[in-house]
Formats: C-alpha cells, sequence, structure tokens
C-alpha cells in the first residue's frame, strides 16, 4: 500500500476509535473534539492536496520542458532560414563592393564621378558591415540554441 494511503486509512481509524462514544447518548470526549478531529482532519487534508498538487506539478514540469523543447526547435528553424538569406544577402553585398572598388581602382573618370563612387563605395561597406554583424549575431544564436539543447538531451542522463 503506498504511504498517503496507508496514513490516510490509520488517520481514519483514529478518528473512529477516538468518536466512540464515552458513555450512551452522551456527547464525545472534549480533547477529541477539541484538538484530535481537527489535527486529523486537516492532516487527511493537507495529505490529499499535497498528493494532487504533486500530480499537477509533475504535469505542469512535463508540459513546460514540450513547450521549452518545441520553442527552442521554432527558434533554431527560423534563425537558420534568416541565417540563409542574410548569408547570400552579405555575399551578394560583397561581391557589388569588390566590383565598385575595381571601378574606382579603374580609373578614367571624373573627380565629380569619383566622388559619387566613393560615397556608393561607402553605402555598400556599410551595407555589408551591417550584414556581416547580422551573420555573426545569428551564428552565435544558433550555436547558443544547440549548446542549450545539448544540455537538455544530456540532462535525464545526469539525474538516472
Amino acid at each position: 500500500m503506498p504511504a498517503k494511503l496507508q496514513i490516510l486509512s490509520q488517520s481514519a481509524m483514529l478518528i473512529h476509535f477516538y468518536f466512540l462514544p464515552l458513555r450512551k447518548k452522551t456527547a464525545y470526549h472534549p480533547i477529541v473534539m477539541k484538538h484530535i478531529i481537527p489535527s486529523v482532519l486537516l492532516g487527511i487534508l493537507l495529505l490529499s492536496a499535497t498528493g494532487c498538487a504533486d500530480k499537477s506539478r509533475r504535469s505542469e514540469i512535463a508540459q513546460r520542458k514540450a513547450a521549452l523543447q518545441h520553442k527552442q526547435d521554432s527558434a533554431l528553424a527560423a534563425a537558420q532560414q534568416e541565417l540563409a538569406l542574410v548569408d547570400s544577402a552579405l555575399q551578394a553585398s560583397r561581391s557589388r563592393h569588390d566590383q565598385l572598388l575595381q571601378q574606382l581602382h579603374a580609373g578614367g573618370m571624373s573627380s565629380q564621378a569619383m566622388q559619387q563612387l566613393g560615397r556608393q563605395i561607402t553605402a555598400e561597406r556599410l551595407h555589408r558591415d551591417s550584414l556581416q554583424v547580422r551573420f555573426d549575431v545569428l551564428c552565435a544564436q544558433i550555436k547558443y540554441i544547440h549548446r542549450k539543447q545539448a544540455e537538455r538531451q544530456a540532462e535525464p542522463t545526469k539525474n538516472e
């Protein structure tokens, strides 16, 4: 018999014993009425509430773990998809920046055209650098998610 059920059955026997009247048609013993019965009833209530709360806590923990796993998986998929887009944009920006630099070094342009090309190169460099920062952040985010998933998978073997 589980421990909680055993305690509950012992409490029920105690209540039955103390509920036996002292004499016929008299009240129960005053100590029983004042101290023991409320204490036993409170104990029964606490044991039954603890059992229910324990089950609900375990189910809530399981639900939270499942939700965390789902959230990590979806965040990983979204980050990998965005990383692919940022990577292709970064490669295009690098090639565009290199083309502009080649045009600048080729020469044969007026000073006004060279200034305009310099502005385009600067703008392209800023765009390339911002894409590079975004790429680095996404790589770090993916690495972090992978590390957390590895920790989560290693956790059950650690507790066993």
